[in-house]
């Protein structure tokens, strides 16, 4: 599958995959990348989608820097938070 545009979502908790289901939903040619520092949110996170979902193990100040790197996500969205994400993809 080739995703229109990558969405990084900055957590994995119960709030993050909350939001990342609504956003799964709506915004169904998108690919995701989600950080967290957890293993296990992580892990629960992939298995929403698998296919869409990839997860990186990073603490939220890396997320940010890589927030901050124009060339990470060429063409893509960062998401300050997930469910402003989600909000928005209603």
């Amino acid at each position: 599958m080739v995703a229109s545009k990558a969405i990084a979502v900055p957590r994995a908790g119960h709030m993050g995959r909350s939001a990342l289901r609504i956003l799964l939903r709506h915004r169904p040619d998108d690919g995701f990348r989600v950080f967290d520092r957890d293993e296990r949110a992580l892990a629960d996170a992939s298995a929403l989608d698998p296919q869409r979902v990839r997860t990186q193990a990073q603490a939220l100040d890396a997320f940010i820097a890589l927030a901050e790197d124009e060339h990470a996500f060429p063409g893509g969205i960062i998401a300050a938070s997930a469910a402003a994400a989600a909000g928005r993809a209603r």
